[in-house]
């Protein structure tokens, strides 16, 4: 079974010593490393209080906010179809801690530096059934270990950019092994399946996912009351058609409004259309604004249940058909 390399196990030993000296001109640093200290040992409290060797226990990581909200509808999904698992979050940012307190979880905390006593400490404890990265940050000493001790390991909303420094030396070739250890990788699209191949990742692991932030979109337009002036009309028929409008910018507005305005009836914007600069815009009484959203590629059920199956076993979940698989 891969180690990691000799030249990243260096690394990381002298990016640890130099890391307090370094965390006198950052905030931000010294807070993740005061953070850090007693990780391990509130962990093993943790384990020996309420771990139950009998139940599967899956350990998602997401480095910071936004990949934690990509794990959050997975962890609700795995949450409410899976009640008897038990779920642990960790984290790397300490902008995340926040968010790692709202999530369904069993236990949440930073996540240990990559070195091996850490890891194999934190292994021992959980006994995790499967660890699932979310979006990218894959830890080599963390993947290569985990896969030793036989737990089934996942990367989801997995995107890497054409730019990304990860597809370059020497990251690439410190990350590879632990890429292709994983077992299933969800990626948010066909090109970003491509891209992971490089860094190492087996193309029958890869799959066409996308990206879970949609799951809790639609979830909450399954919510939203459609009863309410002026969405009713859209019920109605009073529309003809439903223009979706989100997160944009005035360059966006620019091009979106005025061709909206030619349009035979009015339209719908659904979506945060323009929050800051087109307000003003928005008085236009072919235009309403909402904060609900729907993507209609949004499968949580079908792909996480399947998913769930994949890692822990078909014993233990109702299994369905797998996404789409990417071509190498």
């Amino acid at each position: 079974m891969a180690r990691p390399s000799f030249i990243y196990r260096l690394t990381v030993s002298l990016a640890g010593k130099v890391a307090p000296l370094a965390a006198r001109f950052d905030k931000k640093l010294a807070r993740s490393l005061d953070a850090r200290r007693g990780l391990v040992e509130r962990l093993q409290t943790w384990v020996q209080a309420h771990r139950d060797p009998k139940r599967p226990l899956v350990w998602v990581h997401a480095p910071s906010v936004g990949e934690g909200l990509q794990a959050k509808p997975v962890l609700e999904a795995l949450r409410v179809a899976e009640p008897q698992w038990q779920l642990a979050y960790t984290f790397f940012s300490p902008s995340a801690e926040r968010l790692a307190k709202s999530l369904p979880v069993d236990v949440t905390d930073y996540l240990p530096f990559d070195r091996p006593r850490d890891v194999r400490a934190v292994l021992r404890g959980l006994e995790p059934t499967a660890l699932v990265f979310s979006k990218l940050d894959v830890w080599p000493e963390l993947t290569l270990a985990a896969a030793r001790a036989g737990v089934r390991l996942g990367l989801i909303s997995a995107t890497v950019a054409p730019t990304s420094s990860r597809l370059r030396w020497p990251t690439r070739q410190w990350a590879a092994p632990a890429y292709r250890a994983l077992h299933r990788i969800g990626a948010i699209s066909v090109e970003d399946g491509q891209r992971l191949q490089k860094l190492g990742a087996r193309p029958e692991a890869i799959e066409v996912t996308g990206d879970t932030r949609y799951d809790s979109v639609a979830e909450r337009a399954e919510r939203f009351d459609r009863t309410r002036e002026p969405f009713s009309r859209v019920a109605t028929g009073d529309v003809t058609f439903t223009i979706v409008a989100g997160s944009t910018w005035p360059a966006d507005e620019a091009v979106v409004l005025p061709a909206s305005r030619s349009a035979p009836k009015p339209s719908v914007c659904r979506g945060r259309c323009g929050c800051r600069s087109s307000s003003t815009r928005l008085r236009d009484p072919s235009w309403w604004w909402t904060e609900s959203a729907c993507s209609p590629t949004s499968t949580p059920w079908r792909t996480w249940r399947s998913w769930a199956a994949a890692f822990i076993g078909p014993a233990y979940t109702r299994s369905s058909s797998p996404p789409c698989s990417v071509s190498p």
